[in-house]
């Protein structure tokens, strides 16, 4: 990307602004939408013989978590 690490950074933290906006805008819980989408995923992906783990630390279903996802 023209202009590097830095560039790409500020590009990633204008779309998770926008996503934070519009989520709060209309009352999104983005955790929890992030966990089902994630689960549906892995299902999938187990379901056509692939299995590796979706989320970073290990972490293979919603279950797995707390709710206090950083």
């Amino acid at each position: 990307m023209p202009g590097g690490g830095a560039a790409l950074e500020n590009e990633l933290a204008d779309c998770l602004r926008s996503v934070l906006i519009l989520a709060h805008r209309y009352y999104v819980d983005l955790n929890a939408a992030f966990l089902r989408t994630m689960d549906g995923l892995e299902q999938l992906i187990t379901a056509r013989g692939t299995t590796h783990a979706l989320r970073p630390g290990g972490v293979t279903t919603s279950s797995d978590i707390d709710g206090d996802v950083p």
